[in-house]
């Protein structure tokens, strides 16, 4: 038995407390094994915990089932073990349980029970619950149709910035919301748009009509948001000047600089940043204005954030920065300007897949020079074991080859097959790749 379950089986024969103390290694472990992809392994460190009882773990549990990470998808035992959460009243678990009656799939749709679960887990806090016990009484759906009801629940959730609550208060035609507020809301609406479409004097009229220009659409859109993705840089001054909220954003937690950056307005960026706007700001997948740049591949504004300073080896939630994302892509331009300005050049990927390794399989051998020439490891091995030279002997690339031995690189190494860069060029019967590893000099000295 190991040292979690023999744990386990002292708390069981003990005290609620010792339950509490002993899970909160596991759980957590069990999290992280999640967050890095090994799903099996975190659901061996929650079953035990959802056995004895604990309800996040249960609910985790019901979430692999659902989704069918680390076991096969099973409807029902997901049903079965987020209803076991729920009983305890915890509130993720009730959403989610609502969640699958609501829906029917794989499990007999049931919108009764789907409204049950849904205001149990309003009333405990659940933001996405209360928007969506809000729709039941909107509807009538598992319940008496109640617009008033829907109205509270809807108020609860937009005011927690949720958008799309938001949007149906606007719509609700009820006496929980005055005629005042549907005509601000409608005001925020033509704000949005007219920042959006460049409309200066219709932004700076409806400003001075008192609209609350940091309001949002279901989206969460502001109207300095739209100005930016358009590079309307007098409207995103004016609005900033305003008191709008540079660092304000949206649902995926994006920033105006963000899609900014994304779209290539460079006007935009510099006056974002020019006005406080956090250049490391990064959305809900931890990707910044400058990996989004690089993503969409806007030269110009990798320069400009560059320029300010921004980070090029930040990561987001895949482990790829805005040189692996270049690097992944071939974008030459954009590595180029990321090199000169100073990345780190040693960096690799969850797959361990390097910069120079990149730019062999895009068959870049002016880049890999130039990643080589800036101290890049020409020997770095990914998951398979095979360096950047055992790929350019695969792809049969020549001035790879020979940019990579100039650098010092080793065509003895193995990758997990035992196959050499030497062995792989020749079953390829590249004679001239052949020869050029045959007679490098580290090849030689071995004989």
């Amino acid at each position: 038995m190991s040292l979690v379950l023999r744990l386990l089986t002292i708390f069981v024969l003990t005290s609620q407390l010792l339950f509490a103390v002993v899970i909160a290694g596991p759980l957590e472990d069990g999290e992280k094994a999640f967050k890095d992809g090994e799903y099996e392994k975190a659901i061996a460190f929650w079953r035990p915990l959802a056995n004895a009882g604990d309800p996040a773990a249960q609910n985790y549990l019901g979430e692999m089932y659902r989704r069918g990470r680390g076991v096969d998808r099973d409807f029902r035992q997901a049903e079965f073990w987020y209803n076991k959460s729920a009983e305890q009243n915890f509130a993720e678990a009730q959403y989610n349980l609502a969640r699958m009656y609501r829906t029917g799939k794989g499990i007999a749709k049931d919108v009764k029970k789907a409204a049950k679960w849904f205001l149990l887990a309003a009333e405990n806090g659940n933001l996405n619950a209360q928007f969506n016990i809000g729709v039941m009484y909107e509807n009538g759906w598992g319940v008496e149709q109640d617009i008033d009801k829907a109205a509270v629940w809807f108020k609860k959730a937009a005011a927690q910035d949720f958008e799309p609550a938001r949007k149906k208060l606007a719509s609700l035609k009820t006496s929980e919301l005055s005629t005042v507020e549907k005509s601000k809301l409608q005001g925020f609406e033509k704000l949005r748009l007219a920042a959006r479409d460049g409309q200066l004097d219709a932004v700076q009229r409806l400003l001075a009509q008192g609209i609350n220009v940091n309001a949002y659409d279901e989206h969460g859109s502001t109207a300095l948001m739209e100005a930016a993705e358009k590079n309307w840089e007098r409207i995103v001054t004016l609005l900033i000047k305003s008191g709008a909220k540079v660092e304000q954003r949206n649902v995926l937690s994006e920033t105006a600089l963000i899609l900014a950056a994304r779209n290539g307005s460079d006007k935009a960026i510099t006056a974002l940043v020019e006005n406080g706007a956090e250049i490391e700001a990064a959305d809900k997948f931890s990707r910044t204005a400058l990996i989004e740049a690089v993503r969409k591949q806007q030269v110009n504004s990798v320069k400009l954030l560059m320029r300010y300073k921004a980070n090029p080896n930040s990561k987001d939630k895949k482990g790829y920065s805005a040189a692996l994302y270049a690097a992944r892509d071939g974008n030459q331009k954009v590595m180029t300007a990321l090199i000169v300005a100073g990345i780190d050049v040693q960096q690799v990927d969850h797959d361990k897949l390097s910069l120079p390794m990149y730019a062999v399989r895009n068959k870049q051998p002016e880049l890999l020079k130039l990643l080589l020439d800036h101290k890049a490891p020409a020997d770095m091995k990914d998951l398979e074991g095979r360096t950047p030279l055992s790929e350019a002997a695969s792809n049969n690339c020549l001035r790879c080859v020979m940019s990579l031995l100039s650098a010092g690189a080793n065509p003895l190494l193995q990758d997990q097959h035992g196959w050499s860069p030497l062995m792989l060029a020749a079953k390829n019967g590249n004679v001239e790749v052949v020869n050029k590893l045959a007679t490098s000099k580290k090849l030689i000295n071995q004989q």
